[in-house]
């Protein structure tokens, strides 16, 4: 009973929790999304992400969640290699969060990666950060200016453009 009157707080008064908050079994992840996403839409502050050692987003963060086993997704990491040194000179800090479930498939995988950022807790969409930031489908990337979320993206191109208009403003406040 008490659960019940928690969700009805939380849904009628806006006080909407992060993942971490709630004490919920993994049949009920999906309520936890639906909470979080509430958290996570543009103009929100970036929850924490788990395994970051520095959680501070100051400038510009690329928040990429993917999965190795995903051809999409595996095509934007090639991409994102592609331009990361770009991305890195501009200041861009680039995160990725696989939803790998092997350590052997991630091990294979992220050494490839230039960016130091590289994060997998081996519970797939269950894992904690996937559910603070709501993703139910990868890739996704975020992109967060100083801690704040600025744009949720499905794909490269509309990331870079974001990324792109927001290091131009940054240059113009110079």
């Amino acid at each position: 009973m008490a659960t019940r009157t928690i969700y009805y707080s939380c849904l009628f008064e806006k006080e909407i929790l992060y993942a971490e908050d709630i004490n919920l079994d993994a049949q009920n992840s999906n309520l936890k999304r639906i909470l979080s996403s509430e958290k996570t839409k543009r103009g929100k502050p970036a929850p924490p992400v788990k395994g970051l050692l520095d959680n501070h987003f100051v400038g510009i963060t690329f928040l990429l969640f993917y999965e190795s086993g995903c051809d999409h997704c595996m095509a934007v990491l090639e991409e994102l290699k592609e331009h990361y040194k770009v991305l890195h000179h501009s200041g861009v800090r680039v995160v990725s969060v696989s939803t790998d479930t092997d350590e052997r498939v991630y091990a294979y995988h992220s050494p490839s990666f230039p960016w130091e950022d590289k994060i997998c807790d081996y519970k797939g969409f269950m894992g904690e950060n996937f559910i603070n930031y709501a993703i139910i489908g990868t890739p996704t990337a975020l992109v967060i200016r100083n801690g704040i979320i600025i744009g949720r993206y499905a794909n490269l191109q509309e990331t870079e453009k974001a990324i792109v208009k927001y290091i131009q403003q940054e240059a113009v406040t110079r």
